[in-house]
């Protein structure tokens, strides 16, 4: 008759319904679940693997709503009303090649900026377009500053930097073997 009432497995079960009448009633597998659901009227609610799941999808009413594996997963989507909108597998996904951020602060449109190789950066302040920025190799930066056509800067060898200052045009400065 409590918040633990039908609890099935919801600490690592991946196939577990809840119907607790709490903040936790229709975790599905909340923990380590790949195909966990949560029905929670929290913002809990409708968690689907969030931690660890690759496929998990959150509607929570609050930041965390429609992060789908928000944290490792690749393919992870997160439709969060704050800085974390529209995040897909921004924080550790294998380059993040296919992350999308739609935040409306600096990190919007961020495309696996971390270490991505074809990221695209649509921030409106000093990482505009950043493309892969810190070790794509064939990264490309738009950013109004003095990081502007950056290209792979920091580890690529076929970079190409067309900054206004003394970076101007470099072409795998940090470490790369063609570098002029």
């Amino acid at each position: 008759p409590g918040v633990e009432r039908r609890h099935h497995g919801h600490n690592v079960g991946t196939r577990a319904t809840t119907w607790a009448l709490g903040a936790y009633r229709g975790h599905r597998g909340h923990n380590a679940g790949t195909t966990a659901t949560t029905r929670a009227p929290r913002p809990q609610r409708r968690h689907q693997g969030h931690t660890v799941g690759t496929m998990a999808t959150t509607r929570a009413p609050g930041p965390q709503r429609g992060h789908r594996g928000q944290n490792i997963g690749t393919t992870a989507t997160t439709r969060a009303p704050g800085l974390q909108r529209g995040h897909r597998g921004h924080t550790a996904g294998t380059g993040g090649t296919e992350g999308m951020p739609w935040a409306p602060g600096p990190q919007r449109g961020h495309r696996g900026h971390a270490v991505g190789t074809g990221a695209t950066t649509r921030a409106p302040g000093a990482c505009y377009r950043h493309r892969g920025h810190n070790a794509g190799t064939g990264a490309t930066t738009w950013a109004p500053g003095a990081c502007r056509g950056h290209r792979g800067h920091a580890v690529g060898t076929g970079a190409t930097t067309q900054a206004p200052g003394a970076y101007h045009r470099h072409r795998g400065h940090a470490i790369g073997t063609g570098a002029t």
